[in-house]
């Protein structure tokens, strides 16, 4: 709830319109939620989109989101990040920690890209995905929520953002499957991308695209 509160506050820098509420699990059932990645608003925004009574937490590389400060800051005081050590040989301590996040009732939200999209400079829709939201769904035994979000990276007072939620995926039974998990969720993800809202004519606070 105080999760869910913080986000209400900073979403109200955007107006968010959600797509396919139907998608989303009772509140009880844990997912593996999968979104693009263009802005540093989009965590709220899914916490605000999946509403007061989910708990979610994030797993977020740890030398990407300790750049961007406020974000870092807001997440890890509300216990809703797992930081990853890409680097790391020890990823297995990551799985458990997923693991016990869902097993005690939370979802697991990731960025398959792993980084944000920044479209104008890659030319690309979303960059290769890597498998995590595969594996952890598998190992847990839950489903994987995709989700799409457009707006958020042109962000200023007021900016309209869309989130599209697809329908839930079901992971692979062995670990040989999540090659083709993954490319069945990027192609979903893909499919959901909502088109981009048109600007608003005054755009006040263009700044707020680089607050984190």
């Amino acid at each position: 709830m105080m999760t869910w509160a913080l986000a209400q506050i900073v979403i109200r820098l955007a107006r968010i319109r959600v797509v396919g509420r139907e998608h989303l699990p009772p509140a009880g059932a844990p997912v593996v939620i999968a979104s693009n990645h263009i802005g540093w608003i989009d965590p709220f925004a899914i916490i605000a989109a999946l509403g007061p009574t989910r708990k979610v937490v994030f797993l977020a590389a740890r030398e990407h989101i300790e750049k961007r400060r406020v974000l870092d800051w807001l997440l890890t005081r509300l216990g809703a990040v797992i930081k990853v050590e890409r680097t790391s040989l020890r990823q297995r301590e990551v799985l458990r920690a997923a693991e016990a996040t869902i097993t005690g009732g939370a979802s697991i939200a990731l960025f398959p890209e792993g980084r944000i999209n920044v479209i104008a400079e890659t030319g690309q829709p979303l960059l290769p995905f890597e498998p995590g939201a595969a594996v952890i769904a598998r190992r847990s035994g839950v489903l994987i929520l995709p989700m799409a979000i457009a707006g958020s990276d042109d962000l200023y007072f007021g900016r309209r953002i869309t989130i599209a939620i697809g329908p839930p995926i079901s992971p692979g039974a062995t670990h040989r499957d999540d090659e083709a998990t993954t490319t069945c969720l990027r192609d979903a993800i893909l499919a959901l991308r909502p088109p981009t809202p048109p600007h608003n004519r005054l755009r006040i606070g263009r700044w707020l695209g680089r607050l984190a």
